[in-house]
Parts: C-alpha cells; sequence; structure tokens
C-alpha cells in the first residue's frame, strides 16, 4: 500500500508501550492486505480502499484495549467490520 510505512509510524506513535508498538505492527502486517482485498471488493477504488483501510486501523489504535488482545480471528473479524462501516 502506497504509504503504508508512513502510516504505520503514525499509528505506532498513537501507543504507549513498546509492547503495544510491537503487537500492532504485527496485526497490520498480517492483516492489511487482507482488508485492502475486501475495501477494494466494496468501492472498487484503489485510493479509497486504502483510506478505508487507513481508517480502519486509527479507529482501532482510538480503541486499542477493546482490540489489540483478541485472538488473530476475532481480530480479523473485528477489522473487516471496521473497514466496511469505513467504505
Amino acid at each position: 500500500m502506497k504509504g503504508g510505512r508512513i502510516l504505520l509510524t503514525i499509528y505506532l506513535s498513537m501507543l504507549d508501550t513498546e509492547q503495544e508498538r510491537k503487537k500492532m505492527t504485527d496485526l497490520y502486517e498480517e492483516h492489511k492486505y487482507a482488508l485492502l482485498h475486501y475495501a477494494m471488493t466494496i468501492i472498487r477504488n484503489q485510493d479509497m480502499a486504502e483510506d478505508a483501510v487507513h481508517n480502519a486501523f486509527i479507529s482501532i489504535m482510538q480503541k486499542k484495549e477493546k482490540y489489540l488482545d483478541l485472538s488473530c480471528r476475532d481480530f480479523r473479524r473485528s477489522a473487516v467490520i471496521i473497514v466496511r462501516n469505513k467504505c
């Protein structure tokens, strides 16, 4: 994704601890392309899909207590719903 590294840095600055930063990095790297693909199926515009995914990650960071401790499967489910709503 264009600018993904820059945005990841912004996301990480929203976190308080190194443990949270590591977890978010792992979640971002693991799910970003699947979420982008899902967003593309909804809006069929690359830039808008990327914006939806980035905005979803910002929302996740704003409610990090709710999302960072979820299992991989539960995180993906939640992230897909957030991306759908952002689209």
